[in-house]
């Protein structure tokens, strides 16, 4: 989704992070990296991922929790969750869930848990990888 004054439209979008999803969840992690150094997770908030055909299919629920490498944890695009609200899209109850969720990662993210124990911000994939292509039809 693309946010343009108090309207939101649907967009493609392809993910700019090396990422870990957390099966079942509502949410997966992100490892963003600035320059080759790490610069901490992205909790993106998402409907459980159906797999559809070797593809992964969710929806973004707009809302995110930027996680810096020491722990400390910032809420990211709450005005668009609660324009969905306005919208239908979503109840205030659906909010306050994955506030709850959010809050038990960021304290997962300060004390060390999972994911935030697993390093891998410290891996790397070999230099010679090529990105893997799209499927056949995957745009049509």
């Amino acid at each position: 989704m693309r946010r343009t004054g108090r309207r939101l439209q649907a967009q493609r979008h392809q993910e700019r992070g090396s990422g870990r999803t957390r099966a079942g969840r509502p949410y997966h992690v992100l490892h963003f990296f600035e320059r080759g150094e790490f610069a901490g997770w992205y909790v993106n908030f998402e409907s459980p991922i159906r797999w559809t055909g070797g593809l992964a299919d969710t929806r973004d629920w707009h809302l995110d929790l930027k996680i810096s490498p020491d722990g400390g944890a910032e809420w990211k695009d709450e005005d668009e969750f609660h324009l969905g609200i306005e919208h239908g899209w979503y109840t205030p109850e659906q909010f306050a869930e994955l506030k709850a969720v959010g809050l038990v990662i960021a304290d997962h993210a300060k004390t060390g848990g999972s994911p935030f124990n697993e390093r891998w911000e410290h891996w790397r994939p070999d230099g010679h990888w090529e990105p893997a292509g799209l499927p056949e039809g995957f745009d049509s």
